[in-house]
């Protein structure tokens, strides 16, 4: 058995919690209320600038360098892309960016 098919042995529980999950399917289904979809972009927009925020602090306490640059690709990486993703989502959708 290859390591590729013992990950999957071991996450298939996981995996198929995760695809009966009501908001994956009703988002799936394309059931899924706006305004639910809204507040899951909020949350999320609200996790990342938190998250952003620990990986610059982070990347400020470490002396090691790769460690360093690996913490500002990913900074890098929330802020310009992921983040400014849902930007435009939410501009899309006409939902104001506020997630407080």
């Amino acid at each position: 058995m290859s390591f590729a098919d013992t990950l999957k042995q071991h996450s298939i529980d996981t995996w198929q919690k995760i695809l009966s999950n009501r908001f994956v399917m009703e988002l799936s289904g394309e059931l899924l209320p706006l305004n639910k979809f809204v507040f899951y972009l909020r949350q999320d927009h609200y996790f990342l600038e938190e998250f952003s925020k620990f990986l610059d602090s982070a990347k400020q306490k470490t002396n090691d360098n790769k460690l360093k640059e690996w913490l500002d690709s990913l900074y890098l990486s929330t802020i310009n892309f992921e983040m400014e993703i849902q930007r435009q989502l939410l501009n899309s959708l006409g939902a104001k960016r506020s997630v407080r």
